[in-house]
C-alpha cells in the first residue's frame, strides 16, 4: 500500500510537470 501511494504522488507530480511543460510550449508558440 505504501508503495502504491508513493507511485501515485511521484506519477502527480510528473503529470503536474508534463502539463506545466506543455502549457509553456502552447503560450509561447501561441
Amino acid at each position: 500500500g505504501e508503495r502504491l501511494g508513493v507511485s501515485q504522488m511521484h506519477v502527480s507530480r510528473l503529470i503536474s510537470r508534463l502539463l506545466g511543460r506543455l502549457r509553456e510550449g502552447m503560450l509561447a508558440t501561441n
